[in-house]
């Protein structure tokens, strides 16, 4: 897959050095003690397998949200489109119950704007930005996700972690661990938050 070019703005850039300072520097400055830890002659020089240049990084660094935001898109496509076959199903019924087909139908447009917001999420990501648009759809569907699982009754959960969420894991004395070197840590897995994963 073809890398996109990446346009870094001064807000973005600033995000992703702090971001890649805070995230990826420990790890690479725990290879760095590893190897002064070693007795002096059986020291050696490390390549560091991944990604060479700025765009590579660039995506490899993203590639939680990257890849989890292309799994959302199709699965809120897929849920959009269930919902709507199964109002209309609902509509061709004798009695009509309309409020049932009228909430259906609500859920399949709360779907539709989820895959909406996912999609705005992955073009930012191709122009090479983390910038307000990006921040915006993530902060959009947290709100929609909250609406969607009101309207469903259960919770709706993603692998991967916005922004926004990776800051108040920070704030809450969260910790993150991850065993892919250069990746930032936004899948939930990769936290704990005061004993429990995030």
């Amino acid at each position: 897959m073809a890398v996109p070019a990446l346009h870094l703005d001064w807000i973005d850039a600033l995000t992703m050095i702090r971001r890649l300072v805070i995230f990826v520097l420990p790890a690479l400055m725990g290879l760095s003690h590893a190897q002064q830890a070693a007795p002096s002659g059986t020291r050696e020089v490390v390549a560091i397998p991944g990604p060479t240049n700025l765009q590579e990084i660039f995506y490899h660094a993203y590639r939680d949200i990257i890849e989890g935001n292309r799994r959302d898109l199709q699965e809120h496509r897929r849920l959009a489109e269930n919902y709507r076959k199964a109002a209309e199903a609902l509509a061709q019924q004798r009695p009509v119950d309309a409020k049932r087909v009228r909430d259906l139908r609500a859920i399949a447009i709360l779907c539709d704007r989820l895959a909406a917001e996912n999609q705005a999420v992955l073009e930012a990501f191709e122009r090479g930005t983390t910038g307000p648009a990006m921040r915006d759809a993530m902060k959009q569907i947290l709100v929609l996700e909250k609406l969607l699982s009101e309207a469903i009754n259960q919770p709706v959960r993603r692998e991967w972690l916005t922004f926004q969420e990776v800051d108040e894991f920070e704030e809450r004395g969260g910790t993150y661990r991850t065993r892919r070197p250069g990746v930032l840590p936004y899948r939930r897995a990769d936290w704990r938050v005061k004993g429990r994963a995030g």
